[in-house]
């Protein structure tokens, strides 16, 4: 899981490592840490695309931009983005939550990191690959990987399409999903899409045909031999 904490405090870093730390020796997930002084140089990183699955936002910095308009600007670059509040001032806590944060945090709490930490690892991190977890705006969304027909890239985002007609996204890029998606049925076709094989009920020329919910990807003519050897081999080794 990667995490940013964006404080001006660098000697409250430590307490994040140390809490981390802490989570990952009983959980066995690795937590990515990324620390911020200043909330202009992660709204900078975050239009370069490089995106997080959680957000510990100090709510008081020193400079023009507070925790709560910098969870604004990430929610207007990432809805779904999972964000955490912290601060010393309960009397935040109320202008927070206008920003649909997954917690709130008082700093003098900090050891509840442990378990907020757990929650997030588990829910974010694959455990048995047998399905997809999507972080959305206001909780967590999960797919089975038999349910997806398949998978397309739409601007910055990678689009899920699923046989009940479902269609949900997240904010990675379809490479990085065809990453963490490494299943034997999960078929890159080019740089646009990842079929499921299993879910195909017909390769008619350049169409590939799913659910009737589901409408159909067209492909090009170099790309249908390698889907029809791919399916074929597939179904082979499914009837064994």
């Amino acid at each position: 899981m990667k995490c940013v904490c964006v404080d001006d405090e660098p000697i409250f870093w430590e307490q994040i490592r140390m809490v981390a730390a802490r989570c990952m020796n009983y959980t066995n997930i690795q937590i990515d840490l990324y620390f911020y002084e200043k909330p202009e140089a992660l709204l900078f990183d975050l239009d370069e695309d490089r995106f997080y699955d959680l957000y510990l936002l100090d709510i008081e910095f020193g400079g023009d931009v507070n925790g709560l308009e910098l969870a604004g600007e990430i929610r207007k670059r990432d809805e779904d983005a999972q964000i955490i509040f912290l601060t010393s001032h309960s009397e935040f806590a109320l202008q927070g939550y206008d920003y649909h944060p997954f917690q709130y945090v008082l700093k003098e709490e900090i050891g509840r990191m442990e378990n907020i930490l757990e929650e997030l690892s588990y829910g974010l991190t694959r455990e048995n690959e047998q399905y997809r977890v999507i972080a959305r705006k206001h909780g967590i969304e999960k797919i089975e990987f038999q349910e997806i027909c398949y998978i397309y890239k739409k601007g910055k985002n990678s689009v899920y399409v699923c046989g009940d007609g479902r269609i949900c996204s997240e904010r990675k890029s379809l490479a990085q999903v065809r990453e963490e998606i490494c299943i034997p049925q999960m078929l890159a076709v080019g740089k646009s899409y990842i079929v499921n094989l299993g879910r195909i009920k017909r390769l008619d020329r350049q169409d590939i045909f799913f659910d009737r919910e589901v409408d159909p990807v067209h492909i090009s003519r170099q790309q249908t031999e390698p889907v029809k050897r791919a399916l074929f081999d597939y179904l082979k080794g499914a009837a064994l």
